[in-house]
């Protein structure tokens, strides 16, 4: 799917990358093209905060800290352990790309792009 987006001041994305390339919804799998769908959102030059859950998309996974090196866009992530009886978002100082787990039924990692004006106070 090819979507016009010259003339958009911003772009806002939330939980549908992860589904591009993917058998989803019918669509035939293209692992190629969340790739292009990446470089387009980045070269474009709009700002756009874009969420993606960790290890729904294993080659997005593998994508994001490539694509972050020069390209002018934060990546924030967080994941969701359990502690105790609870699930608590945390912010962790690293991440392991090749363990991210999808599910069963929900995110347990999340990676926010963005790229625009700060989101969070204290941020640049």
């Amino acid at each position: 799917m090819d979507v016009e987006i010259a003339n958009t001041p911003a772009i806002l994305s939330i939980s549908t990358f992860e589904h591009i390339g993917l058998s989803d919804y019918g669509l035939p799998e293209d692992p190629a093209a969340v790739s292009a769908a990446l470089a387009k959102l980045l070269a474009e030059g709009h700002d756009f905060l874009v969420t993606i859950p960790g290890g729904y998309n294993p080659t997005l996974d593998r994508l994001i800290p490539k694509a972050r090196a020069g390209n002018g866009f934060e990546v924030y992530y967080w994941e969701r352990p359990v502690i105790g009886n609870e699930w608590v978002w945390t912010d962790p100082a690293s991440i392991d790309i090749e363990k991210l787990k999808y599910g069963p039924f929900w995110a347990n990692q999340l990676f926010i792009l963005h790229r625009g004006q700060p989101l969070f106070a204290g941020t640049k």
